[in-house]
């Protein structure tokens, strides 16, 4: 009788293992990537923002893009999230796009309406 309870507890954990096995760790992976993701893109739109406000001498562009780079090369090396360097610019330049369209004002185009004699 201990024989085929064993057995049947055996049975259960390795089920239960290859459950958690298969939905459980891949869950919590995407969870994982989408925070690290969230993270990445708060930091860069803050680095970007503060480099927008803090160098603000014309045709300083490549300073600026120095210092978002450095700042969220440091910022991710602290939290230990590896990203390439042409993620990264892409990255970048989102930010920068993201931040010019939410600072423009709205611009209407009227149409001119023709007038005929």
């Amino acid at each position: 009788m201990d024989e085929l309870l064993f057995e049947i507890l055996k049975l259960i954990v390795i089920i239960a293992t290859a459950l958690v096995t298969r939905y459980l760790v891949p869950a919590l992976k995407r969870n994982l990537e989408l925070s690290e993701n969230k993270l990445v893109k708060e930091l860069l739109n803050t680095a970007v923002r503060f480099a927008e406000i803090t160098f603000q001498n014309p045709g300083g562009g490549e300073e600026k893009k120095d210092f978002v780079i450095n700042y969220i090369r440091q910022q991710l090396s602290e939290k230990h999230i590896s990203i390439t360097e042409e993620q990264l610019d892409s990255l970048i330049e989102a930010a920068v796009y993201t931040m010019n369209y939410e600072c423009s004002p709205n611009v209407i185009v009227e149409e001119q309406k023709e007038e005929t004699l």
